[in-house]
């Protein structure tokens, strides 16, 4: 059985300019687009209804389930780059952007060797403690981590 997600991804050889359209049977198309340079404080990720032609957000309007057994996941960082890349939680309709810390761009040490992202329509609650298989920590008040081990890299922004 086919599932009815699906990504076409379009890409220039700069990472800047990365469109990607996603089909979903609830959704219609939406467009991943990124705006600004990337590896800059205006860079950002965002994602457009393509019907009408309105932002939406990544976090609360991907779903989280395709149709069948499939789940959505939003990639953040791809496979070998170090850009730490997520979902702006606190601006509106939650783009894509790089982290930073005291005013800088954070990156990681060095490559990350999968692709690193988040689950759309989740969200870890920093009021509550975990478990032992966590070490007893709270959640960190954004969408659950996932990783995607495949051989692929993903772009960011796909889904």
């Amino acid at each position: 059985q086919q599932s009815h997600c699906r990504r076409n991804i379009f890409c220039s050889r700069k990472d800047t300019h990365c469109v990607q359209s996603l089909h979903h049977h609830r959704r219609g198309i939406a467009t991943i687009v990124g705006k600004g340079k990337l590896g800059t404080s205006d860079f950002k990720m965002e994602t457009v209804e393509n019907e009408s032609g309105k932002q939406i957000s990544t976090w609360h309007d991907i779903p989280l389930f395709c149709e069948g057994e499939g789940i959505n996941m939003v990639v953040e960082i791809p496979k070998y780059t170090k850009a730490k890349m997520e979902i702006d939680t606190k601006s509106e309709l939650n783009p894509i952007v790089q982290d930073m810390k005291k005013g800088a761009l954070r990156d990681y040490h060095g490559p990350i060797f999968w692709n690193y992202g988040a689950l759309p329509q989740t969200w870890e609650d920093p009021n509550e403690k975990g478990g032992e298989e966590v070490g007893y920590c709270c959640g960190d008040n954004d969408p659950l981590d996932v990783v995607e081990i495949g051989s692929e890299i993903l772009p960011m922004g796909s889904i």
